[in-house]
């Protein structure tokens, strides 16, 4: 997987990891629940990365929560609404 969040991010290990797990989640959610694939699920990492980002500098540090928050926000991108 390609890197997605800013070098700042990447020097904690335990963060990196947070991140990376939780872009994993959402990822599979759109693509397993919400049958989002290709071009879409690409267009649709920089508002993934921004909304993990969001969430995660304001003290979050679970990556389901932060997880479920990117995908209500990938979702609500393309007008659509969470399940």
């Amino acid at each position: 997987m390609k890197t997605v969040f800013p070098k700042p991010f990447n020097e904690d290990e335990q963060s990196q990891a947070v991140l990376k797990s939780a872009v994993q989640i959402v990822c599979d959610e759109l693509v397993d629940v919400h049958r989002i694939e290709g071009v879409k699920l690409a267009l649709l990492i920089d508002v993934i990365a921004r909304a993990i980002l969001e969430k995660f500098k304001c003290g979050q540090r679970d990556a389901s929560l932060l997880a479920r928050y990117a995908t209500a926000e990938a979702l609500g991108h393309l007008g659509r609404k969470p399940n």
